[in-house]
């Protein structure tokens, strides 16, 4: 027999969740924990576990972009931030979601 304490994060995307739980004391005593995720590989109502961390992590960076203005005339003098801004961000969600298995962590410490 056994106590099974049932938890859901607040703030899991803002990275702040965790703290908060753990400075109200809701992780004492607990021996182990079971993070449930939604995979689409697996059939509704099956469940899948391996033992570590997966299918979590979050963080963020801070970008400034600077850009050239010019006239409607010639174009091609400018630097265009709409375009420069809209690249990377495409680059880097394609980096991570289109070239890593997400079970793989991307994130190395």
């Amino acid at each position: 027999m056994g106590t099974v304490v049932l938890i859901s994060q607040p703030a899991e995307e803002q990275g702040a969740g965790a703290q908060k739980i753990i400075k109200e004391g809701v992780l004492e005593n607990v021996d182990a924990i079971l993070g449930i995720h939604f995979v689409h590989k697996f059939p509704s109502g099956m469940v899948a576990s391996r033992p570590g961390e997966f299918l979590a992590g979050c963080g963020g960076f801070k970008a400034e972009t600077i850009s050239k203005g010019a006239n409607a005339g010639t174009p091609h003098q400018a630097i265009d931030p709409i375009v420069a801004v809209s690249t990377s961000i495409l680059s880097l969600q394609s980096n991570v979601s289109r070239e890593a298995d997400p079970l793989d962590s991307q994130i190395k410490c």
